[in-house]
């Protein structure tokens, strides 16, 4: 897969400086301008689901912008089930320029009112996110996201949200590994049975602290996902879980985390703990 962000002038004279870097010069009348194109590469797997996708991640763009102001990658409203529980609703949102630290102000604000995003997990293919969230499920329209730096600068983002309340359950019984599982791999295969209908899934791996998400794929049309060579460490405990998406992005139900160890040989003790799954996409279309 292939995402390009241009950085926009004008330009009459293109110089190709390797693959994917290209330089375009202008000198009709007095003026002069300069184009840079990035070409980034995704990894996608067969069955056509983005694992790192950078889309969104060139920040430098054309027109003076400053890269140190607030600008969006991506952002999404979403309802959320796990199991038989009552559905939520959550918000989030990642974004470029300022650090948490710098922010004034990140808000989402729509015909359910107004909500406070802060920081959230740490993807280790694209970042920190942002959210927010409500036990209960919001009302259905466009929620408009803005966050403003101290500096007192602004970038804002429309997103729409309908409820779908018939997702199918995970067979959280049929996910393997099982919870508390010992591996002799750091590359798993983690898979759970699929539901019948069209959907889309997600898997996501987590250190047990809850502090970053190692691995995360979505878009699959099947429940299943091996891990690439290099992302988990020996002896390690992880969690992971599975959601099930509607086509549209807007709705999931997922698993409550289940537990793995990626010991090559197991220890004397053994564990099993469970933990709620982070809430989120890894990124918005």
């Amino acid at each position: 897969m292939k995402h390009c962000q241009r950085i926009l002038c004008r330009g009459m004279i293109r110089i190709i400086l390797g693959i994917g870097l290209g330089l375009w010069f202008s000198t009709a009348g007095s003026a002069k301008a300069i184009v840079i194109e990035l070409t980034f590469s995704g990894t996608v797997d067969t069955q056509g689901a983005t694992i790192y996708d950078l889309t969104g991640n060139a920040e430098y763009r054309g027109g003076g912008e400053d890269p140190t102001a607030p600008r969006f990658k991506d952002a999404t409203v979403y309802s959320c089930q796990y199991g038989d529980s009552a559905a939520g609703t959550g918000f989030f949102a990642r974004v470029s320029g300022p650090s948490p630290e710098d922010i004034a102000s990140f808000t989402a604000t729509g015909p359910s009112g107004t909500f406070n995003l802060t920081p959230g997990y740490s993807f280790r293919e694209s970042g920190l996110t942002y959210r927010a969230g409500s036990n209960t499920v919001l009302q259905d329209g466009t929620y408009t996201f803005s966050v403003t730096d101290k500096e007192g600068r602004t970038a804002v983002i429309e997103k729409s949200f309908a409820y779908n309340d018939a997702l199918p359950k995970v067979d959280e019984g049929g996910m393997s590994p099982a919870a508390g599982a010992y591996l002799g791999t750091t590359t798993p295969t983690l898979s759970a049975p699929p539901a019948a209908g069209d959907y889309r899934y997600q898997i996501m791996v987590w250190d047990m602290g809850q502090k970053a998400v190692w691995y995360a794929v979505e878009g699959l049309r099947t429940p299943s996902v091996t891990v690439p060579s290099g992302v988990l460490q020996a002896n390690t405990p992880y969690s992971w879980a599975v959601r099930v998406w509607d086509v549209k992005r807007q709705n999931f139900r997922g698993t409550e985390a289940s537990s793995m160890c990626l010991w090559l040989t197991r220890p004397w003790w053994s564990w099993t703990r469970r933990f709620p799954f982070p809430m989120g996409p890894i990124n918005s279309s």
